[in-house]
């Protein structure tokens, strides 16, 4: 794996790039002698991304074989087992509870993930 400072890739990012673009291997970048940020070529990267989608599934899958999974009649019947869920775990500093993560479109092509929400609380 070929390694470099983030000095050498504001100096050289287009050689940089092309390496991790034709080469197999990431480039690690490293600030002050330690790792800030590996490099990948979209295939690659595109690759990995297909690979930990598919053990992700393959996860499920197995899930669903052992029969780990809860079956509802209704999205409301999901939603009031997390509300139960949520409820049963401690409150922070704050008195609030953590909910479940919500995701936020912030534009095309750019999605994040919001904090917890609480679920019907005022506060």
């Amino acid at each position: 794996m070929k390694i470099v400072s983030i000095t050498e890739v504001r100096q050289d990012a287009t050689n940089i790039i092309r390496h991790a673009q034709e080469s197999a291997e990431p480039v690690l970048i490293v600030q002050r002698s330690k790792p800030a940020a590996y490099v990948v070529g979209a295939a690659q990267y595109e690759a990995l991304r297909r690979e930990a989608f598919l053990l992700e599934v393959r996860a499920a899958e197995e899930e669903i074989r052992r029969g780990g999974l809860t079956a509802y009649d209704s999205v409301a019947a999901l939603m009031a087992s997390i509300d139960a869920e949520d409820a049963s775990e401690p409150a922070d500093a704050t008195g609030a509870r953590p909910g479940p993560a919500r995701c936020t479109d912030d534009g095309p092509g750019y999605s994040r993930v919001a904090g917890p929400i609480n679920h019907g609380e005022v506060g």
